[in-house]
């Protein structure tokens, strides 16, 4: 975020894209007609640049958009300094006015969110979403083996020892084989769709969650 002096915080070496040098910033409060900050303010903004670096990193895809938010990160923070009374952590209080009122509306730029995160959230449930699908539509056609076996077994169209030469199997164990495999699917199925459809509607309410923040 900003450039202390040298050796004050191992942290200040990561010169991220959240780092502003101290000139920019100066010119950054005067263009904002904002009263400069005090060596304390900054020592604290360069102690936990990191937490300001993480949250530029989340919200925006491009570098242009990540220095234009740590600007206004920096900003909201001194303007909000003077009610700092040591209540709580340093981070905590960066974190709970990030949440309070950090939003992408105030910047004068709407900046999109990280579409990598909005493109996996997609992925992740076009993959659930398509697996249940195979899943059930492979049990469904086991079933025409299921009934061809039972007919087969009740009507006794083949002779069982004809059967026996092609298949293997007698139609009784051809029933009992396909009846217990499309059971067993079915169960499965029933297992993963309460499962990992609560899984899914989380991604779901994510992804709108993003979307209506855009």
């Amino acid at each position: 975020m900003f450039r202390g002096k040298k050796g004050t915080s191992d942290e200040g070496k990561s010169s991220g894209t959240c780092n502003v040098s101290h000139h920019l910033a100066t010119n950054l409060f005067k263009q904002n007609s904002v009263a400069l900050p005090d060596a304390a303010f900054v020592q604290l903004l360069v102690q936990h640049q990191n937490i300001v670096h993480k949250i530029c990193r989340a919200y925006c895809p491009l570098v242009e958009d990540q220095r234009d938010l740590s600007q206004e990160i920096a900003l909201q923070l001194w303007r909000a300094y003077p009610n700092f009374r040591n209540e709580a952590k340093e981070s905590t209080w960066i974190y709970r006015l990030r949440t309070n009122f950090f939003a992408l509306k105030n910047l004068n730029k709407g900046i999109s969110m990280h579409q990598p995160l909005r493109l996996m959230l997609k992925e992740s449930i076009q993959f659930w979403q398509l697996g249940l699908k195979v899943y059930f539509w492979g049990g469904v056609l086991l079933l025409p083996i299921v009934f061809m076996a039972a007919r087969l077994w009740r009507q006794q169209t083949i002779g069982t020892d004809s059967l026996q030469f092609f298949t293997g199997s007698t139609p009784v164990v051809m029933f009992k084989a396909a009846l217990a495999w499309v059971s067993v699917s079915a169960l499965v199925w029933v297992l993963i769709k309460f499962s990992y459809g609560k899984y899914v509607d989380k991604l779901k309410t994510c992804l709108n969650e993003m979307d209506a923040v855009v």
